[in-house]
């Protein structure tokens, strides 16, 4: 089992096989300190964007590399995301002060994704 962090999860995180044959997702929004939990031991980001990753370091008290990669989940695998809840303008990138401050207004939350 391999633990991610990301800033989204896409279908393309899953193998050809696996859309094929079906296959069941789960995602539950989750706290900062089950994020804290989660990521104590060894994870992968998988963070592209670095505003973002900065962020996150900063609010968790980890170092969170940005690290622009594909991945594809595995049956198992854990992918925590950070998600904006609401659409934003095409082609925006966030700073981080705009991200600390949707975080503060409740359009970012952390979710748990799994392949079961």
């Amino acid at each position: 089992m391999t633990t991610y962090i990301g800033n989204s999860f896409t279908l393309s995180m899953l193998k050809p096989q696996q859309l094929l044959e079906g296959v069941t997702i789960t995602a539950r929004r989750i706290t900062l300190e089950e994020v804290k939990e989660k990521l104590g031991g060894q994870f992968v980001s998988c963070i592209g964007h670095g505003s973002t990753a900065e962020f996150i370091s900063q609010l968790l008290g980890i170092k969170i590399p940005m690290n622009r990669i594909q991945i594809k989940l595995e049956k198992e695998d854990e992918l925590i995301v950070i998600q904006v809840m609401e659409r934003i303008e095409e082609g925006k990138v966030l700073s981080r002060e705009e991200i600390e401050s949707m975080y503060k207004n409740e359009k970012i939350h952390f979710f748990l994704v799994r392949i079961v």
